[in-house]
């Protein structure tokens, strides 16, 4: 090779390289994920993993009758990090400042779809791999993750046919109808100074109706 031909190469060699440098930084890895997968993901990079666990298969060269500080401090950041990760999970916080029923079901429903989805994908992982073996018994898992949200679903429609929600949009405008069938007969019925303090104080004593008659109806 000439010394022009290897001035060239090195030439474009540093191109490349700087075009490297020039290109846009890798993207959020965590961008786009819910808030139940950002946590898994930052409570896997927190704790390092432990030396022991670094050996690899077999047997450790040195057996310890009892804990050394490194490994007690190894558990110590393990629990600390289990403690967090179970604070922040979104149905413990549900359940803990107890919200409704209906929101916790919603909570539930999803954690159940992510791990369907989590079984479909060890699915393809086994499949790629061909150890279609194991394959039914996660397909066999997938159904059974199905068919709780489903079921889940159902008490989700049960409950909201049983609720009497006084601020469902179907409610309010059976309600404007109402109000609007009572002023038309009030203002033919009522002269027009009558009729406007009627009026004033109709719409005073229904502000907030809907409170009011809720705790009627609970």
């Amino acid at each position: 090779m000439s010394d022009e031909a290897k001035q060239i190469d090195d030439k474009e060699i540093q191109e490349i390289l700087e075009d490297l440098d020039d290109t846009d930084p890798v993207a959020d890895p965590e961008a786009g994920l819910s808030e139940h997968s950002k946590r898994i993901v930052q409570a896997a990079a927190v704790v390092p993993i432990h030396r022991a666990k670094q050996l690899g298969p077999g047997r450790p060269k040195k057996i310890h009758a009892r804990p050394t500080q490194e490994d007690i401090d190894y558990h110590q950041k393990v629990i600390l990090q289990q403690a967090s990760f179970v604070d922040r999970d979104e149905i413990v916080r549900a359940t803990r400042a107890r919200q409704s029923s209906l929101e916790t079901l919603q909570l539930i429903k999803e954690r159940i779809a992510i791990a369907g989805a989590n079984l479909d994908f060890q699915r393809v992982e086994l499949q790629k791999r061909g150890v279609n073996k194991d394959v039914p018994q996660v397909i066999s898992r997938q159904i059974a993750a199905l068919e709780k949200i489903a079921h889940i679903e159902l008490e989700i429609s049960k409950f909201q046919a049983s609720v009497f929600n006084l601020r469902d949009e179907r409610i309010q405008k059976v309600f404007s109808m109402l109000i609007d069938t009572f002023r038309d007969v009030a203002s033919e019925m009522l002269p027009p100074e009558r009729f406007d303090l009627m009026w004033n104080r109709l719409e005073t004593a229904l502000e907030g109706w809907e409170d009011k008659a809720d705790s009627l109806v609970r």
